[in-house]
């Protein structure tokens, strides 16, 4: 529950009831830093260099990733990769792509189904994480609608951009075309949350 995935840079332990100790690796896998074990203060880590020819994504929406693991599902459910979050890419699958959260050094695998999902592995990753800031996509909504995608929540009267970016786009196999006036998200394996769109592309409902 501390430390979801032990792909992760840093592992945090319980020293006791009342506190922890975390252990950083580098990116060869060894300890570089121990910080808590004992009372006196510890250097902090130095940051992982990065390439000069890296190309950095940003996270399109607030996505949730369940044991560190992004599915293409979209559960909603789990710790959240936050909205814009510049992530790079580390391994490449044809059912999976290993990515690396840039500011925190969290490690993410996303995992998709083609033949469920529609969509190729890498062209729906791309999709998800856009090598474009998405500062200004976030700009351009209203004051409250802003609010609410940065703090991960869905309210009537949302726009169809602003939703997406609070919760992520449907699963594709629910909800095949962002036109449609119902978006169906899982929010469990067992459960779903529904939302309702107007015309104008406006929240009117939200069932769960």
């Amino acid at each position: 529950h501390k430390t979801p995935s032990l792909k992760g840079f840093t592992w945090t332990y319980w020293k006791h009831r009342f506190a922890t100790f975390t252990v950083t690796f580098g990116s060869k896998g060894t300890v570089i830093a121990l910080k808590g074990w004992s009372d006196e203060p510890e250097p902090e880590p130095e940051p992982e260099p990065v390439p000069a020819d890296v190309e950095y994504r940003y996270s399109s929406a607030n996505f949730h990733a369940l044991k560190g693991v992004l599915d293409w599902r979209n559960w909603l459910k789990g710790p959240i990769i936050p909205f814009n979050a510049k992530v790079i890419v580390t391994d490449k699958g044809s059912s999976s792509i290993e990515f690396r959260v840039v500011e925190t050094g969290q490690e993410y695998e996303f995992n998709n189904d083609a033949d469920d999902s529609g969509y190729d592995t890498w062209a729906l990753f791309q999709k998800w994480f856009p090598t474009e800031d998405q500062e200004s996509a976030l700009q351009a909504l209203p004051k409250k609608d802003q609010n609410r995608v940065l703090g991960a929540e869905i309210k009537r009267g949302m726009s169809k951009d602003a939703v997406r970016m609070a919760v992520g786009p449907p699963p594709p196999h629910r909800t095949p075309s962002l036109r449609s006036s119902t978006w169906i998200y899982w929010a469990s394996r067992t459960d779903t949350l529904t939302v309702h769109f107007n015309d104008e592309g406006i929240a009117t409902r939200i069932e769960d």
